[in-house]
């Protein structure tokens, strides 16, 4: 007997258990271990979940209860800002190749002790915001989803969703100023979300050729370096240690090389369109 083909609805309901699940594993491990890696896994599985989230708003806009749990889930993410942004730019500043620059130590014990001071604050979020309310609300929000699926064109939702965050980033990326770091942080933002909702569609539905799926998480981590560097450029632009001009002058080319890098490949961005609505192979 053949397998029957999954539903869009049921489709997109195995995408929302995926999502919870991921978040749940993540919680845990990163009250475990608060590594790099552990608080960068949680702070994209809660992203991913607000895309969730988002999506389903847009496609059944009578789900209730909705607005508090995404309060909880961006104050979780809140915390674990900070603190991610201090473990990148440790790992960034030990990574440095040749002789480090003058300040570079000071500069290094600084950050571990901002990294020591967000570690406390990140567990007394994770406390404030239990993680068994956020559950219960997660799996209120998936019952009453599955109470009206049925009524609703899954697939046609999703593309119109795509298709908004699609044209805003667009928006943002007109407005992108080369000597703008906040207008480029804009456009990561929209990228990211974009990027996220059509990683549901995929699972939905695939419509994007996997060499397009691959260039877009490339075209978000170029985004995303430059991100991480224009913090790195301000934290040594305050930075109050020992001489730190050689330190100021390194975090300033890698920022101006990565945004130079992005500048390049902008017209990627005209190959992400949503394409016609034909399923393909991934």
């Amino acid at each position: 007997m053949k397998n029957q083909p999954v539903l869009p609805q049921t489709a997109l309901l195995n995408v929302f258990d995926e999502r919870i699940s991921t978040y749940q594993t993540h919680v845990v491990r990163c009250q475990q271990l608060f590594s790099e890696e552990a608080v960068h896994d949680l702070r994209v599985s809660i992203r991913r979940l607000l895309a969730m989230l988002d999506l389903l708003k847009q496609v059944a806009p009578g789900l209730r209860r909705q607005k508090k749990l995404r309060r909880r889930l961006k104050r979780q993410l809140a915390g674990l800002g900070a603190l991610r942004d201090t473990q990148v730019m440790l790992a960034t500043v030990r990574a440095m190749k040749g002789k480090p620059p003058a300040g570079h130590q000071a500069f290094v014990a600084d950050l571990l002790q901002q990294e020591a001071h967000h570690l406390l604050d990140v567990k007394d979020r994770l406390l404030e915001c239990p993680s068994r309310k956020i559950n219960r609300r997660l799996h209120q929000t998936r019952k009453q989803w599955k109470a009206v699926a049925s009524g609703i064109d899954v697939q046609q939702a999703i593309r119109r969703a795509v298709d908004a965050a699609y044209a805003n980033v667009c928006v943002r990326d007109r407005r992108a100023r080369r000597d703008n770091a906040a207008s480029i942080h804009r456009v990561r933002i929209a990228f990211k979300h974009f990027r996220y909702l059509v990683e549901i569609m995929q699972q939905v539905q695939p419509v994007y050729p996997a060499r397009t799926i691959h260039a877009m998480r490339q075209y978000q981590t170029l985004l995303g370096d430059i991100q991480d560097a224009g913090v790195l450029q301000a934290s040594v632009a305050v930075f109050a240690g020992v001489d730190v001009v050689p330190l100021q002058l390194y975090a300033r080319q890698r920022y101006t090389v990565l945004t130079g890098r992005y500048w390049r490949q902008r017209e990627k961005l005209a190959g992400f369109q949503l394409p016609a609505s034909q399923a393909v192979s991934v």
